[in-house]
């Protein structure tokens, strides 16, 4: 970090899984309510190549140089002491997911950049946490979505939890689809599993104040 500008708050490496494929999450743009909105439809998964519906992951950058970006992976972020002492740590708020992004957005209000160094690599064991209780982590995942529209786009999140819920819902129908092909397939029962817990949280959840 020291031979980096002084307007460089964060850095962060290229992340490789344990399947040796670089993670797009190392280094990124900060979503939006329209990337939310994409991906609750499967938008993002329908077309992988696009910089419409695949902003966030930057899909024509294959991670091979160095670059300003707008968002780090927590797995691995440096962070500049004076910008950590300007913008103080985490939110807490946010349960596994989105405090990277968050934490990235706040460095950049505060008139830092942001870093992506290629030069280094790391092994991220992805999922070994969320893994473990794949229900609620998957719920909390879209709630931790919908507290980080609330905090940076509070005009949007509404809206971008509408979709999710009616994305719940569309996701729902095409595993119960798949399930009269695959009857009791433990995978697709699963997934159908969080896919309803998740709608139900979204529907519980409190509307911003």
């Amino acid at each position: 970090m020291n031979a980096q500008p002084a307007d460089v708050g964060a850095m962060g490496c290229r992340v490789v899984g344990t399947d040796g494929h670089v993670q797009w999450e190392c280094a990124r743009r900060a979503v939006t309510p329209r990337d939310e909105i994409a991906r609750a439809f499967l938008l993002d998964r329908l077309f992988p190549g696009s910089p419409v519906f695949n902003r966030e992951k930057m899909p024509d950058w294959n991670r091979d140089t160095e670059a300003d970006v707008e968002s780090l992976l927590g797995a691995f972020m440096l962070v500049r002491r004076e910008a950590f002492e300007k913008i103080g740590g985490l939110d807490e708020r946010f349960f596994l997911m989105y405090e990277d992004t968050d934490y990235c957005t706040r460095l950049r209000g505060a008139g830092y950049r942001i870093r992506y160094f290629p030069g280094a690599t790391i092994t991220h064991l992805g999922g070994s946490s969320w893994k473990q209780e794949k229900v609620a982590t998957y719920s909390n995942s879209h709630i931790a979505a919908l507290q980080y529209m609330e905090k940076h786009f509070p005009q949007d999140a509404e809206r971008v939890r509408s979709a999710h819920r009616l994305g719940m819902r569309f996701k729902a129908m095409l595993l119960r689809l798949a399930l009269l092909r695959r009857k009791r397939d433990p995978e697709l029962l699963e997934r159908l599993q969080m896919v309803n817990a998740a709608h139900d949280v979204l529907v519980a959840a409190p509307r911003p104040q």
